[in-house]
């Protein structure tokens, strides 16, 4: 079948008006980038139903539930996308015509970023996470963006997408979207990517590698997806902070590396710039909004609820076969995949009338429009491998077992939720400075082994408790539950409570105390000031006060009752 999709698109007539679809007329205006010039192709790949949808799938999930001004979509974002990825291919090809890059090369560029999003179901990235909690780990929404590319080409016949001895332009486009990393940086780093480049991807050669970093770049992971949604995000966050993509862009220039293979490579004077202002505006994006630790408590009451619908909500696909929200996702029915917005999940829980999906809006209506939570057990900053050599995280399962085993007061396990939280610069623990080829002003390749201004990975360590119903003692039992967890912590890190207290932000009930109102008001005493016997982690009991001026000890440590209520 793709044999014969492959020939007819080899001799497939080239459309008398393919020089109109070039021409700059798609002219949308976007808050973050001003008025984008766009060709007209663009426009035939956003006036169809599947890239549409888009519409109402909102950029950050559950996040404007925190943040109230994030509710921008997958729509815009995809355009910004492609309105970056476009400047970019035309400055490479004016600036340097050697490259020899042909209109179709541009033309397959700016469509993989166009539609890179295309197979993002409802709550965005939220859903992948409900996807692996049912037992499909491995399925992405990139899995589903190829299908969907392929019915939306297939739709509009693009005359522009060819296959010839120079590459097969569909091929590209999905190979853009989710080229295969691990075997492509496997391959880079054993010196063997030049060699097996033609079994690995078909779409293009390998003298131009370095289309393959524009839009989802396998090398740093620094491409024009993040610029715009960094950005984006940032501007309906309210974060004040961001960088400046346009200048990073128009200074990227294609240089070899020492594999000879052809990549985009900065200027070495950037290299500050890409870390203050890029890798480390990630980490806050994640910090303050995605992984905020109200965002993940929405998130996992959301991922509850699908739970619940996928027994009850029907999907209707192609020719009308009936399937759950999950078998939509896994079954390639681009019919029944498209469906799978917010909006369609949002107004089933808003109605209420299915009586078999009464527990799903029960709980929405609890969490969602009443806002009844999880509670904070404990915030654990996980020390990094620098700070604890050899330290290894704890498994959240055993996480959660131990702090039961230490709690004097004793809650279902079902109810205690541990979930880890990861901010990095996007490549886990590896620092992606070391993965770019700057140039010098000579056009010299560079490259940084060492960077002492590294930072790329600190872990965060949330435990939520869930009560199935509110006790009158229930602030008792989250104190307790918060007491073994620290406990807990104190025997994983071999430090006593009161470091590990100013360590972690712990949350019990009406009380807060985070490391620096700790370093206010703890008093210590003579034994933990002159560095004596560290106290019995079992004997360390923690004391609500009114007052940080009237701070008193209370075991070994004290802690801050603040105005503010609770958490």
């Amino acid at each position: 079948m793709l044999e014969e999709d492959r020939k007819r698109r080899k001799t497939q007539p080239r459309d008398p008006s393919s020089a109109l679809l070039m021409q700059e007329d798609f002219t949308p205006n976007c808050p973050v980038h001003g008025l984008m010039h766009l060709p007209g192709y663009v426009k035939l790949v956003v006036d169809t139903p599947h890239f549409q949808r888009m519409r109402h799938i909102k950029q950050l999930g559950v996040c404007s539930l925190v943040f109230p001004g994030a509710k921008h979509d997958r729509f815009f974002h995809s355009i910004g996308t492609a309105h970056l990825a476009y400047n970019l291919m035309k400055d490479l090809r004016s600036l340097q015509p050697e490259l020899c890059i042909l209109d179709r090369d541009i033309v397959c560029v700016v469509l993989a970023a166009l539609m890179h999003d295309l197979g993002h179901p409802t709550y965005s990235h939220m859903f992948e996470t409900f996807m692996a909690s049912i037992g499909h780990a491995t399925w992405t929404h990139e899995q589903a963006s190829i299908v969907l590319v392929k019915e939306v080409l297939k739709t509009i016949n693009l005359s522009l997408i060819t296959a010839d001895e120079e590459g097969d332009d569909l091929e590209f486009i999905c190979e853009l979207i989710d080229p295969p990393k691990d075997e492509l940086n496997k391959c880079l780093n054993n010196d063997s990517l030049k060699e097996k480049w033609p079994t690995l991807m078909k779409g293009r050669p390998v003298e131009k590698a370095y289309m393959y970093e524009i839009v989802s770049n396998f090398r740093s992971g620094i491409d024009v997806d993040k610029m715009d949604y960094f950005r984006r995000d940032a501007y309906f966050l309210g974060i004040k902070r961001e960088f400046d993509h346009h200048r990073y862009l128009k200074s990227l220039r294609v240089i070899q590396d020492n594999q000879g293979i052809s990549t985009l490579s900065p200027p070495e004077k950037s290299k500050d710039d890409i870390r203050e202002n890029l890798c480390e505006l990630r980490k806050t994006l994640h910090r303050t909004a995605y992984q905020h630790k109200t965002v993940k408590k929405f998130e996992a009451h959301m991922v509850d609820i699908l739970k619940l619908c996928d027994k009850t909500i029907r999907v209707s696909g192609r020719n009308g076969k009936k399937m759950s929200i999950s078998e939509a996702a896994l079954s390639g029915d681009t019919v029944a995949y498209s469906k799978l917005t917010d909006m369609f999940i949002e107004s089933r829980l808003l109605e209420n009338e299915d009586p078999e999906l009464q527990e799903a809006c029960a709980a929405y209506d609890k969490h969602f429009l009443q806002r009844n939570l999880m509670r904070n057990v404990l915030i654990w900053e996980v020390p990094s491998e620098q700070e604890e050599p050899g330290f290894s995280m704890p498994q959240v399962d055993k996480f959660v077992e131990e702090t039961l085993r230490l709690s004097t007061r004793q809650v279902p396990k079902s109810e205690l939720r541990c979930v880890e939280s990861k901010l990095h610069y996007g490549m886990g623990s590896e620092d992606p400075i070391k993965k770019i080829v700057f140039h010098d002003k000579q056009g010299q390749p560079r490259t940084f082994d060492v960077d002492y201004d590294a930072n790329p990975l600190r872990r965060k360590l949330f435990l939520f408790w869930n009560p199935s119903s509110i006790e009158a003692n229930h602030l008792d039992t989250l104190e307790r539950l918060t007491e073994a967890a620290t406990k807990h912590v104190c025997s994983i890190i071999g430090t006593d409570p009161v470091s590990t207290t100013l360590d972690c932000k712990l949350v019990m009930g009406v009380w807060q105390a985070d490391p620096q109102s700790l370093r206010q008001v703890c008093l210590w005493n003579s034994r933990l000031r002159s560095g004596n016997t560290m106290p019995d982690t079992a004997a360390c009991t923690f004391t609500h006060i009114d007052n940080p001026a009237q701070a008193s000890i209370a075991g070994e440590a004290a802690s801050v009752k603040p105005a503010w209520g609770p958490s």
